[in-house]
Formats: structure tokens, sequence, C-alpha cells
């Protein structure tokens, strides 16, 4: 994922010819503050997309600025795609009009997604809409939709989860009657797994946050991925 990734030659490369360059921010990509004092061209426009936003999580563990996981939420996708108008219109202001118009359709298509996803999240009843999740991915999610996460199995990216935390989570499970663990397709669910059949509930090991599904996937865009996201987890909590 992005938190732990290995920047590589080509990334130097990417950034010293980039002519403007958009991230995450809130602290996702820390390897980006080395790449960029070494590879980028002095006045390059380099870009948080999520610089702005109301975050959750403040302080707590692993995530020193707040949860960065922010476009898990439609809504605040759109918010993205502003600051990636702007970026672009200030980079190249010959190009305004285009970037103006096509943010405002993309920006209109999100919203209706955000709709339709809400509609969606609403045909489970609320006492039905609690998740525990593999890493703390789905704050934003959470509060855009409705649902309760209960526990996320690692914590935070730095450790392990020790036998205590997952006795911990197991009875948390047991408790609240979750039916189901999340996990990303990027994770072994090997962990997910052991704690889903202690606690007796179903492990679904499918989901995407931080990356897009190989071609012919059916989640080869951002709307994708958001849409096959909540049609796994409402199936899954039915």
């Amino acid at each position: 994922g992005p938190e732990d990734y290995q920047p590589t030659p080509e990334d130097a490369r990417t950034i010293a010819t980039a002519d403007v360059v958009f991230f995450n921010g809130h602290g996702l990509e820390a390897w980006l503050g080395d790449l960029f004092r070494s590879a980028a061209k002095p006045g390059q426009p380099q870009i948080a997309v999520s610089e702005g936003l109301p975050a959750l999580g403040v302080g707590e563990a692993g995530f020193a600025e707040g949860n960065p996981h922010f476009w898990l939420s439609a809504a605040l996708g759109a918010k993205y795609v502003e600051r990636i108008r702007d970026g672009l219109a200030a980079a190249d202001p010959a190009g305004n009009q285009a970037y103006a118009a096509n943010a405002a359709a993309y920006t209109q298509q999100l919203l209706l997604l955000n709709a339709e996803l809400k509609q969606q999240a609403a045909s489970l009843p609320p006492e039905a809409r609690t998740i525990v999740t593999n890493h703390d991915a789905f704050p934003y999610f959470a509060q855009e939709y409705g649902f309760t996460i209960v526990g996320d199995i690692l914590g935070n990216a730095e450790s392990e989860p020790s036998a205590g935390d997952l006795a911990a989570l197991v009875q948390q499970i047991r408790a609240t009657q979750v039916k189901a663990i999340f996990s990303e397709s990027q994770f072994s669910p090997k962990l997910s797994e052991t704690i889903a059949r202690e606690a007796g509930v179903k492990v679904v090991a499918n989901l995407y946050t931080d990356t897009l599904g190989e071609p012919g996937s059916g989640v080869a865009s951002y709307a994708d991925m958001l849409r096959y996201n909540m049609g796994e987890i409402v199936e899954a909590l039915r």
C-alpha cells in the first residue's frame, strides 16, 4: 500500500519530469518528502488533494495527521476533484475552462454515486451495519454511509497484533454480533480468517482501498471501486 511503498528510480524520474504532482497527503505517503527533495524541479507545484478536509482519528496509532483514507467516501472524493481542478488550472491557465468543465461533470457523477451508495447502505437495518476491518481504512466510509466499525485487526500498520489483542477482538465480535470481517485484496487474509474462525463469522477478503483491480476485474476506476466495495459489504451483511 501507499503507507509502506518503496520508491524506485523510475519514480524519481517521473517526479523530475512532472509539471505538477498530486498526492493524497495527511501523512499517507511519508516516503514522498525525500523524493521531492532529491528529484523535483524548483518551483514544481506539489498538491496534497486531501488538504483542508476534516480528519478523523488525529493523533491515533499510526496517523499523526489523522486518518488519510478520505477517498472511501464518494462525497470526499468529489472534494479531491476540486483540488485537482484548481491545481491543473494554476499550472496550465490556458486549460482552465476544460478543467472546470471536466471537474463539474465528474463531481456530479461522484455525488450521484454517493447518493446511490447511501441508498444501498440504507437497505440494511442500522444494527446490521457493523463491521470489523483488516486495517484502519474505513472511518470515512463508515461516517458517510452509516456503518459502525467495531474494530480493526491491524490496529496500526507498524506492529502485529498480540494474542491478547486478537482475543479481545474475537470477544468484541461475538458481543456485537458482527457478521463479517472485511479485508483488502492487497493483504494476506490469514489473520482475518483465524479471527473469523474463532468468532464464527465470515471473511470478505477482496475489497479494494489503495489499489484498483487488474484489467478485466470490473474494478478499473475509482467509481467502480466504491461501487464494488459497497456491493460486497452489503451482500455480506444481509
